[in-house]
């Protein structure tokens, strides 16, 4: 968080006082041990991960040059959600990495490789280039049908279907222990397209609602540590959804806007990862 001057002095900068933050497109900004962030006049908030020494806190200054010097990274790596990764981490690994344009598949939701919740299950689709109209089929790990659904508005991007829910649900307490499961598009003509996904048994969803339920934090900073969680359960939409919860609340938060954008192009939502990229082409003007 952000108001005021506030400036960030770095190690290595060469800018005499240090880089003055923008209180919009800063705000959720990655800072790195050894940098220093400085209350020229004004008030900052940072969160301290448990990879920083000290521990997981909230450090605060406020005017008068008061400043938030950052520790260098203890050896332990963080500990926190499904598999132990930080938000802060997660936001890390986002930012930086290279922008995967997913699979070939026009379906990206569930994504290729995810997971999903038997129970919030839906099918969606990218719409551009269009496709001719298929039938979508749900088959199990060794390839035989759980459902199916004719006659598909390919127009939509979106299938709803109780069925496919029901039949996931059960190939969940009753299929082989990984609960892998494929959904097809199968066209009247042409190549069909497909992604392999899992089913998180019971278990691992009870694990995934005490994690999500031992979520603290307020304002963007509560959906980044969903994120971290989401990510660590391979429920990567969810993971692309829980930035675009953030950025609501800071749409100019430039280090955000380059994770959502990778977290869309991972999944293979294009026409979202344009809309990113284009707000954040803009503001990097």
């Amino acid at each position: 968080a952000l108001d005021g001057e506030v400036s960030l002095q770095s190690p290595n900068s060469r800018e005499k006082g240090g880089q003055k933050l923008d209180k919009a497109k800063d705000v959720g900004r990655l800072v790195y041990p050894g940098e220093i962030i400085v209350c020229v006049t004004g008030k900052a908030k940072v969160h301290v991960n448990a990879s920083v020494a000290g521990g997981n806190a909230e450090r605060t200054c406020s005017g008068n040059q008061s400043q938030i010097p950052l520790p260098p990274a203890a050896k332990e790596p963080p500990r926190r959600g499904g598999a132990g990764q930080s938000p802060e981490d997660l936001l890390q690994r986002y930012k930086l990495a290279g922008r995967d344009k997913g699979s070939d598949s026009p379906i990206f939701s569930p994504p290729d490789g995810g997971a999903v919740v038997a129970d919030g299950f839906v099918v969606r689709w990218r719409t551009r280039p269009p496709l001719p109209g298929f039938v979508a089929i749900l088959r199990d790990g060794a390839g035989r049908d759980l459902a199916r659904a004719a006659e598909v508005d390919a127009g939509s991007g979106l299938l709803d279907s109780p069925v496919f829910r029901e039949a996931l649900a059960k190939y969940r307490d009753n299929g082989d222990g990984e609960h892998l499961v494929q959904i097809i598009f199968q066209p009247g003509s042409g190549p069909e397209s497909a992604v392999t996904f899992a089913v998180l048994t019971k278990d691992r969803e009870a694990a995934l609602n005490r994690a999500l339920a031992q979520s603290s934090s307020a304002g963007f900073f509560h959906h980044l540590e969903r994120a971290a969680i989401f990510d660590s359960f391979r429920m990567y939409g969810s993971v692309a959804a829980e930035f675009d919860a953030a950025l609501e609340q800071v749409p100019e938060s430039l280090d955000l806007l380059r994770a959502a954008l990778m977290a869309h192009s991972r999944i293979g939502d294009l026409r979202r990862a344009r809309e990113l990229r284009d707000t954040l082409q803009q503001l990097e003007k």
